[in-house]
């Protein structure tokens, strides 16, 4: 009953359930993230349903969570609170690379990609091997 989890919905919605407490939680920290892939138009809505630690409601224009991130409070200050980040157009977060492995060589290769983003951050993909 401690493991986070995603159920379904209706069909467009999901329930994400989360334990959050600090006691019991891993290393004492209960933060966790949902990153969540949106299509819409900037007028579309979000609507945030929360149940515990309080009940609530919220409800975003997408055009506003371009603007900027929400913090919310679940009661007064210093209660429990959340974050919904900024939205991050695809643009700033999709990529795409073409490799040509051209015969002749021998043995085998490996390749493997990695990402430098314009804030110094960095990922990369497991090696991938190739075998002539």
């Amino acid at each position: 009953d401690r493991r986070h989890r995603i159920e379904p919905g209706g069909p467009r919605e999901f329930h994400w359930v989360s334990y959050t407490s600090r006691a019991g939680a891993c290393r004492e920290n209960p933060n966790n993230a949902m990153v969540v892939e949106l299509d819409g138009r900037p007028d579309d809505h979000v609507r945030l349903s929360l149940t515990a630690p309080a009940e609530m409601e919220l409800e975003y224009s997408l055009a506003e969570l371009a603007e900027s991130s929400r913090v919310e409070f679940t009661g007064d200050f210093p209660c429990e609170s959340f974050l919904v980040h900024r939205l991050v157009p695809s643009a700033m977060y999709a990529g795409g690379f073409k490799l040509d492995d051209s015969p002749g060589g021998e043995g085998e290769d490996f390749y493997y990609v990695r990402v430098t983003e314009a804030n110094g951050h960095m990922a990369w993909a497991s090696p991938i091997w190739v075998r002539e």
